[in-house]
This record gives C-alpha cells, structure tokens and sequence, in this order.
C-alpha cells in the first residue's frame, strides 16, 4: 500500500492529485486498487497535511501527534476526548443578562443570606435554559450535568433550583423595581406609553387552590384545565417593565386597577398614557384614570354594545383624513370625551364581504324554511354572536331584518378609541398610529408561551408558580436586550431564538486526563464571528481553553424516568395479567357449578 500521485494538465495549469493505493494481482497480473482519494495536494497547507498525516497514522493504529492548539503535548497517545457542550449561546446570553444588571440586581439582594449555593448563579440558569433549551427544573439540572458549558460555583440539583425560585418569589417585587430604574436611567427604556395585556396560562394537574381556577376559555388552551392569568406591561420601545399574575378566574377589567398602582405608586411612573384594549373598560376604570390617579389614557372601546359609541359617536358626520392607504382617522367629541375614529379602507371591504356570506348563509341554509320563533332553532339563532344581529321576529317567525343590515354598514373596517389627550399635544393621526402599536404586546405572549415555553405549568406551590412566570420574563428582558444590539447593527431576517440556536452549535470539548484535562473550544465560522460582532461580542475575547468544573449529577435525569417508567408499565402489566387470571378462575367456576 503507498501513496500514488496523479498531475492533470488542464488550461495550461498543472493539477496534483494523491490518492492511497494497493497492488494486488488479477488473472496473474499486478493491478492497483484505490482505497482512498485525498484529493489536491497542491492546495494543503502545512496545518492540513499535519492533519492529515493524524488522521491516517490512527486510522493505522499508530500513536497520534495532538496539535499544540489544544494545549496538549506535539506528539503522545490519543486525546482522551470526554463530552461536548454548547457554549456560544450561553455567552451571547450572560452577555446581555451583566448589561440589564440583572447579575448586580440579585447578588445586591442576596446580601447576607447563608446558603450553599450561589443564588444569583441558580437564576441565571434557569433564565439561560428558557432561552437555550426549556425544560423542567429537573431537566435544567440534567441540561447542566451533560449539555452546557455554565460553571455555577457549587454543583447545582434541581433541590437548589426550587430553593432559589422559592427566594426569586420573595424578591419579585424588588427585582423587577430595580431593574426598570435602571433600564430608564440607561436610556433604553422609554415609559411615556405603556401597553397592557393579558393571557390565559394553563396547568398540568390542580395547581396551587386560590391561584389556579377555571376561567373563560379563550381558545388558547386545552378545556377543563385550571388557569392563572397573566397580566404583562410593555414600554413604547418593547420592553417588559411589569407582571402580575392573577387567579385564572379573574375578569381582565378587574387587572387594570392593581397593574395601574402598581406603575404609579410602586415604579414611580407619573406621566405616561395607559393603552389597553376594549376588554378592560368600565366605568370604574375611567374614574380611576381621569379622577385618583389622574393618567392619561388611549382605549379602544366597544362599538356594538357601547350606546355612546354606537349612537352618538359613530353616527355623526364627518370626513375621514387618510394618513396612508389603510388608515382614515377623524375626531369626534361627545359629551366632552373625545373620541378618534379609525377607518381602514382594506377591512371595509373585507366587512361587507363577510356579511354579504353570512347572509346567504342564514338564507340558504337557515330560513330556507320558515323558522317558528319558539323553537329551539331559532333560539339557537337569535343567540348565535355570528346570526343573531341580522335578525328579528315578525308574525312569530325569524326574518332577516334589512334595517339592521343597513345599520351594521356603519361598523365596516371601523375602530373607535376613547383617550383623555389633549388635541393640541397629540394629534388625532398619532393617536390611531399610537394604538396600532398595542398589537406588538401579542408577540411579547407569543414569545412567553412558545419560545420560552411558560406553558403548561406544573408547579403546585403558589411562590413557585409566580417564581416561574418571573423567569420567563426575565428570560424576555434577556432576549430584548440580544434583540436591540441585533437591531443597532442593522441586522434582520431572524428571530433572537434562531440566533441562539444558531450560536448553540459554538462548543467546547472536554480534552486531557488528569491535571491536564480542561475544555477546548470549537473553531468559529464566519458565520458565528458576524453573530458575535452584531451581539456587541468580540469573537477574539472567547477563550480557546476553559478551565474543567465539577458538575453534580443530579438525582434524577432522564434515563432514571425512562426506567422507572418501564417498571411502571411493567407492574401495570402484571397487574392487568392476574385480572385476566382471576377472571378467566372465575369463568371457570361458574361454568363447573352449571355443569353439576
């Protein structure tokens, strides 16, 4: 066996080529077999060849020479290579977690505490793990034992997790107050407006009694689960300034009053304007914003259902002033509120279109037949959200009625928002492009729910269940902060969670035995080194060789719950097979005693 060496004349270049080659003889006649291409020589640096002349001499069984990079000796035995680990995504991550302050935040509130483990380290793993990997607490230990580069300072279980989300409940309310006034006195944070919203988030079993209720199903989760809900303030510039979780059975008009002192007498906030959708209108709220606490305010209000609105405000006459091709405003006063008008010429259409379907719906399908207004039919119909305003009973029967028809023209692409702003210091143009902001709140839930997988919840411990929720939106300030430099350095096309996965595949290799033994980090590509650079990362700051840390292995990991749930499976089997024994004795004895 040798190396055969191949030159092709091509353009009047000379090509070199190698390959590994043995003789051997067919019919008598010597022949030569090749066993592997490697293909241009010419074009291999010193590095490569050494490369591969490695890989060859232990592809031979020979001793290896290990290259210097790795911190090992030139030439000795075959590295004794343990685990890989991610690690580019979780520099990213603690990157931004030290520049919101969260790091000096928590170590500034663990102060004297005597534990044995470092809390702030605890959080921070939890935090990384929903933006890398979600998983259980059980599953952050397991992801820290095998998967991730995170020293911790004492080896952390999942007992030292639940310890330190049972410390980050006591101090929420703190956390998240630092944390704003540092945010605003960087300049990242602009309160002037605020969005609040709120979602539905289920559970896996009961939950903790007084938190964990059955609500109104808003379609977002699996029915008959009991649900806490999730109150979330957002910033004019996207960040999440406040929380609050409330039982699930709580109306969302009966969040804003605790979520609006909060940001008023709790952060501190004294001019901004609160905008909220029409589901946490009342009364009492619009006493609360313009009489006790005196806020500004932008909502939407109920078209339909609201007779001002729907008789006084949206009945009055006046052009609409295009501020672009999807958006007509015009203002309107009513017993001295001021009210905005907003007209979306595309969703006009798109109304009539919709009603023009219903109606032959209801007429084909329907009233295709007389329809008695006493029966169950058409009690069904005159209830129904999607039938019932087209029609009305005549001589005891359903029919459809055309002035109501015509009265629902009115509400065709239409929006109405209700605001206490003063005409001259917001114009009627920037109020609608003010609200129409509102929507970018459902992306903060999409992300909680999704990305960081909030949801379900199996927590039963009340403190644990707000612990949680907190960690999410820590894990959102994080992703905030990634999603800000990205946008600084004009990078777009991808989310912060393809970002982090992406910077996942940077890891490093655990290299040596004994005092020699450390990890190594993997070559970065092109691609890694922009990402880096665009998070405000110098690529060249990233060490090549990372010091070995004891990690403990937790007390349950994965392949314990496969086990145990084979045994489970297994003792289920057994049991089902004396059933089947002790039915089949039984048949038989009543078969005995009808043939005596």
């Amino acid at each position: 066996m040798y190396v055969r060496r191949t030159r092709v004349r091509r353009g009047g270049r000379t090509y070199c080529y190698e390959s590994v080659v043995r003789s051997v003889r067919v019919n008598g006649k010597p022949r030569q077999v090749r066993i592997a291409s490697l293909g241009r020589v010419d074009e291999l640096s010193a590095t490569d060849k050494d490369e591969l002349l490695r890989v060859l001499r232990k592809w031979a069984g020979e001793p290896v020479a290990v290259a210097g990079a790795a911190g090992m000796a030139a030439e000795g035995p075959d590295p004794d290579l343990g685990a890989t680990r991610s690690y580019g995504d979780v520099v990213a991550i603690e990157r931004a977690w030290d520049a919101v302050g969260l790091s000096a935040i928590l170590r500034g509130l663990i102060g004297d505490r005597r534990v044995s483990f470092d809390l702030e380290r605890a959080v921070f793993a939890m935090v990384a793990n929903r933006l890398s990997d979600p998983r259980s607490k059980y599953g952050t230990a397991d992801w820290l034992w095998r998967d991730v580069y995170l020293p911790t300072g004492e080896p952390l279980d999942a007992d030292e997790l639940y310890e330190a989300l049972t410390w980050l409940a006591e101090v929420q309310g703190e956390v998240e107050e630092r944390l704003f006034r540092g945010l605003v006195a960087d300049g990242r944070v602009d309160a002037t407006a605020v969005f609040y919203d709120t979602s539905a988030i289920w559970f896996e079993g009961r939950g903790p009694e007084g938190l964990a209720a059955r609500g109104r199903s808003k379609g977002t989760h699996p029915p008959n689960r009991r649900l806490i809900l999730l109150g979330l303030v957002r910033s004019l510039d996207g960040w999440p300034i406040a929380h609050r979780v409330f039982p699930g059975n709580t109306a969302d008009v009966k969040t804003v009053e605790p979520m609006l002192r909060d940001l008023v007498e709790r952060l501190g906030i004294r001019r901004f304007v609160f905008i909220c959708d029409r589901g946490m209108i009342s009364e009492e709220v619009i006493r609360l914003f313009e009489e006790e606490l005196k806020v500004d305010y932008l909502i939407a209000t109920k078209l339909r259902s609201d007779g001002v609105v729907r008789d006084g405000v949206l009945s009055r006459a006046g052009r609409f002033r295009e501020v672009d091709e999807q958006l007509g405003v015009k203002e309107v006063y009513c017993k001295g509120v001021r009210y905005v008008v907003c007209r979306n010429p595309v969703e006009v259409e798109a109304d009539a279109r919709r009603r023009a379907e219903i109606l032959e719906t209801l007429k084909t399908k329907h009233l295709d037949r007389p329809c008695k207004a006493t029966t169950k039919r058409a009690k069904k119909l005159l209830t129904s959200q999607t039938f019932g305003r087209y029609l009305s009973e005549v001589d005891g029967f359903l029919v459809i009625d055309s002035a109501k028809v015509k009265r629902d023209d009115r509400y065709d692409g239409k929006w109405v928002l209700r605001t206490n702003l003063s005409a001259r210091d917001v114009p009627k143009e920037e109020v609608a492009q003010l609200y129409k902001k509102e929507g970018a709140i459902e992306h903060d839930f999409r992300d909680l729910k999704s990305f960081l997988e909030l949801r379900p919840v199996y927590h039963r411990i009340e403190p644990r269940v707000r612990a949680h929720v907190f960690v999410c939106v820590l894990a959102k300030v994080v992703a905030r902060e990634l999603e800000t430099r990205l946008h600084r350095s004009g990078f777009i096309g991808t989310s912060v969670e393809a970002v982090i996965e992406e910077l996942g595949r940077v890891q490093v290799t655990e290299v040596g035995t004994g005092e020699a033994r450390r990890f190594v980090r993997a070559r970065l590509s092109a691609v890694h080194e922009d990402l880096f650079r665009r998070l405000e990362i110098d690529p060249s700051s990233l060490p090549w060789r990372l010091p070995v840390y004891e990690v403990r292995r937790p007390r349950r990991t994965k392949l314990d719950n496969v086990e145990a749930e084979r045994q489970r499976q297994e003792r289920k089997r057994k049991r089902h097979e004396a059933w089947l024994a002790q039915k089949a004795a039984q048949s038989r004895r009543r078969t005995g005693r009808r043939t005596e």
